[in-house]
Parts: C-alpha cells; sequence; structure tokens
C-alpha cells in the first residue's frame, strides 16, 4: 500500500492513507479518495462548494487535494488554487456529468427563443393519440406479475 499525502479538502488538514482513487487530475494537481468513483451513490458525499474545473464532480466526503508528483500542498496554495478558479472563471471542460454548453450564459438568451416550442399540426396532434400507451399496457399486464416470480428456496 502506497501512502498518498494531501489536504483535505473539508478540514484543510493535512492527511496521508491508501487514497488510490482518482476523482480529479488537473495539470499539477488531482483530487482523490480512499473510495472509486463507481460508490459515489452509496456514500456520504463532500459538501463544500468548488469552482471550475475543481468543482466538476461530486466527491466522496473524504476527498483531499495532492500534487500529482507528490509534493506536499498547503492551504495557502490551496486557497490561492481555489481563488484562480474563482477569478478565471475556469469553465468546465468535460462532458462527463453534463451535456450543457459550458458558455451558456442567461443574459445572452433571448426569453422568445428561450420558451419557443414547435406547434403540433392537427395532423400530428390526432396521430399521436392513435399510437398505444405503453403506460396502460404496462397498467394493465401489472396484475400478472406474480405469476413471472419464481418461489425463494430459502
Amino acid at each position: 500500500m502506497i501512502l498518498i499525502e494531501g489536504l483535505n479538502i473539508n478540514t484543510l488538514k493535512h492527511v496521508s492513507g491508501d487514497y488510490k482513487y482518482i476523482h480529479n487530475s488537473l495539470d499539477e494537481y488531482c483530487i482523490r479518495s480512499k473510495y472509486p468513483i463507481d460508490s459515489i451513490l452509496d456514500i456520504e458525499i463532500l459538501e463544500k462548494k468548488l469552482p471550475g474545473d475543481l468543482g466538476m464532480y461530486i466527491y466522496p466526503y473524504d476527498a483531499i487535494i495532492c500534487k500529482v508528483n507528490n509534493d506536499k500542498i498547503n492551504k495557502n496554495e490551496f486557497g490561492n488554487l481555489v481563488k484562480e478558479y474563482e477569478k478565471n472563471n475556469h469553465c468546465i471542460t468535460s462532458t462527463a456529468l453534463f451535456d450543457v454548453p459550458p458558455n451558456l450564459n442567461h443574459d445572452n438568451v433571448n426569453e422568445e427563443d428561450e420558451y419557443e416550442s414547435e406547434e403540433l399540426s392537427e395532423e400530428e396532434y390526432d396521430d399521436m393519440e392513435d399510437e398505444p400507451d405503453e403506460i396502460e399496457d404496462w397498467e394493465e399486464d401489472d396484475e400478472h406479475w406474480e405469476d413471472d416470480i419464481q418461489p425463494s428456496e430459502n
């Protein structure tokens, strides 16, 4: 086991441990945890909000920030890094979680365009009504779902 040293993002205390899972990798820094990415829905999450690319993912509560080259990071350096991301207003460059244009600004959106939708013709609307309603079909079949369950051998 390799001990990784870093700064706990929540408490800002220096820690070392088996933080083998990388949750975000930036130029000189990475955010790590003892928990794998696929367990994020099953564990407590970090409630501290980070700016820009630092905050593009949801992190476990034990997340640390450390340098890629394993040099120590101190509170001042982390504070300066956060300020830099706030000042430069770094945009999220990954679409791993969200498929949203990164530079969409409400001031640039015309209200008429924002809520404009295509209206259906009467013929298109009538065609829609003729299509079977899958939800109703499913509900009708709901009475027989118990027939598909096999008895437990326990």
